[in-house]
C-alpha cells in the first residue's frame, strides 16, 4: 500500500510541477528526466542514454548511461525492460528539439550526481574492509540487563474496559448507494475538524476535513501544500506560481503540454470535462481529464485561476476513482475562499 500510494504521489507532483510549475534548479537538485511519462529510473536512464547518442551524438555520455543502467535493470523481467526501452526511445524520437535540448542538459546534470551516488562505499562493503577490533576489557564489559521480577512483583493490568480491549476496534467501510466502498459518516466532525491552509504567493485559501485529509511533505516550494486520505486512494495538491497568465492562455497551454508529454501524444489525453465556474466570487477553470503516464491511465481533476497581479492557482486531484471519490473532491472546491 504505502509503494503504491508512494508510486501515485510521484506521478501527482510530476503532473502539477508539469502544469505550471516553474522547471527546478538543476545546480541545487537535478530533478528525475521524463519523470511526468515515468517515474521508473531504468526510463530515465534509457531515454537520456538515447538522447545523448541519438540526437546529439555524445556516445561518451550514452556510455556512461549505459554503465548505469547495468545496475538499475539487475534482476528485472525481459518484458518489463522490453517495454521500458520501447518506450524510452519512442520519447525521444517524439519530443521537439527545444525540449531535447532541456532535456539533455538535464541529462548531464543528473548522469553527475547518479555516477557519484554509485561510486558511494556500502556500509556493508565499507564495514568489511575494517580491521576487527580488539576484544574489550573485563571493566568495559557491559553488565548483563537484570532479572525480570518475579510473578507476584509485577503490577497487575487495570481491568478491561466494555468490550474487552484497550484499542478502539477498527471503523469498517459502508456501502454506498452507488455501491462505493466508503469511510462512514461517524468518522467526520463536522465543521471543527476543518481547517484553511491560505497560500503565501496568491490569495487563496484550501479548506479540508482534517479527519479524512493527512498533509504530506510538498517537493518544493512551488508546491505548496499536498495532502493524500488515509488508503492513499486520493491525494491532492495546491500548487502556486508568481506568473501572471490570462485564463484562456492558461487553458491553451495546460493542453498543449499534457498532450506533448502524455504516452500516445493527444490520443493519450481524455477529457471528461472542461468549464468554467466560480468560486467565491472569482472565476476559475474546472478539468476532468484521464492521462496515459507510461502506460498506465491517470485519473485527474483539476482547478486553476489566474489572480491579476497575483499569479496563478491550481488545486489538482489524483483520485484511484473521480466518481467514488467526488463527494470529496467537490468538498474541498465549494470550500475554496479568495482571501486578502
Amino acid at each position: 500500500m504505502a509503494a503504491r500510494g508512494s508510486r501515485k504521489m510521484m506521478v501527482l507532483i510530476a503532473i502539477v510541477l508539469l502544469l505550471i510549475v516553474p522547471g527546478p534548479s538543476f545546480a541545487e537538485e537535478p530533478a528525475q528526466v521524463a519523470i511526468e511519462s515515468s517515474p521508473d529510473p531504468d526510463f530515465e536512464a534509457r531515454y537520456c542514454a538515447f538522447l545523448s547518442a541519438n540526437r546529439f551524438g555524445d556516445n561518451v555520455a550514452s556510455y556512461r548511461w549505459t554503465k548505469l543502467i547495468v545496475g538499475i535493470e539487475d534482476g528485472r523481467p525481459a518484458a518489463v525492460l522490453s517495454e521500458i526501452h520501447r518506450d524510452a526511445f519512442a520519447l525521444m524520437k517524439r519530443v521537439d528539439a527545444g525540449r531535447a535540448e532541456a532535456d539533455f542538459a538535464q541529462c548531464n546534470a543528473r548522469l553527475v550526481r547518479l555516477e557519484a551516488e554509485a561510486q558511494k562505499p556500502r556500509g556493508t562493503a565499507a564495514s568489511a574492509t575494517k580491521p576487527p577490533s580488539a576484544p574489550p576489557a573485563a571493566s568495559e564489559v557491559p553488565k548483563p540487563p537484570p532479572l525480570p521480577p518475579a510473578a507476584s512483583e509485577v503490577p497487575k493490568p487495570p481491568p478491561l474496559p466494555p468490550g474487552g480491549s484497550y484499542l478502539p476496534p477498527p471503523k469498517p467501510l459502508v456501502m454506498s448507494d452507488d455501491g462505493v466502498l466508503r469511510e462512514p459518516p461517524s468518522t467526520r466532525t463536522g465543521e471543527d475538524a476543518f481547517e484553511c491552509r491560505q497560500s503565501k504567493i496568491v490569495p487563496v485559501a484550501v479548506c479540508y476535513d482534517t479527519s479524512f485529509w493527512t498533509e504530506t511533505t510538498a517537493p518544493q516550494e512551488a508546491i505548496e501544500a499536498v495532502y493524500r486520505s488515509a488508503n492513499d486512494g486520493i491525494q491532492f495538491a495546491l500548487a502556486t506560481s508568481t506568473r501572471v497568465r490570462d485564463m484562456g492562455v492558461m487553458r491553451d497551454e495546460l493542453f498543449e503540454r499534457l498532450e506533448a508529454t502524455a504516452s500516445g501524444g493527444r490520443h493519450g489525453l481524455k477529457i471528461a470535462a472542461d468549464r468554467s465556474i466560480t468560486l467565491d466570487g472569482h472565476p476559475w477553470r474546472y478539468l476532468e481529464y484521464s492521462v496515459n503516464v507510461g502506460g498506465v491511465m491517470r485519473h485527474m481533476v483539476n482547478v486553476y485561476t489566474s489572480i491579476m497581479d497575483a499569479g496563478t492557482a491550481q488545486v489538482l486531484f489524483s483520485p484511484d476513482d473521480i466518481d467514488a471519490y467526488r463527494p470529496e473532491i467537490d468538498e474541498i472546491i465549494s470550500r475554496i475562499e479568495m482571501r486578502d
